[in-house]
């Protein structure tokens, strides 16, 4: 289906520290959900690496993920993961069901 103006979900989803986290999944699993476009934006004035929240996305490997776009270029694991740091200011964007994704551990103070 085209994405429609007529039809349109939010969803706020926060990391809250002690280790909160989002395990592995897509934003639209199918069915009656009418996702079709996920935006994140980082709104945190400051972010170092102990406090974690990375944003993992899975299936990496050989290239370019389903809906990863131009964040290609950024580090890659050899396990075909890759690692984006949530750091202010930043807008991440993706297909809502071709991404598997997660949240790291987040340790940042709420």
């Amino acid at each position: 289906p085209a994405l429609r103006a007529d039809v349109h979900t939010n969803k706020l989803a926060v990391c809250l520290g002690d280790g909160s986290r989002y395990d592995k999944h897509y934003d639209n699993m199918g069915g009656s959900d009418l996702r079709k476009l996920t935006v994140l934006l980082y709104l945190q004035d400051e972010w170092s690496e102990q406090m974690g929240g990375c944003f993992r996305i899975h299936g990496a490997g050989g290239g370019r993920s389903p809906g990863l776009g131009a964040v290609a270029a950024v580090a890659e694991a050899e396990d075909g993961v890759v690692d984006i740091e949530p750091r202010g200011g930043r807008l991440l964007s993706f297909w809502s069901d071709s991404l598997v994704h997660s949240v790291c551990e987040s340790y940042a103070a709420g």
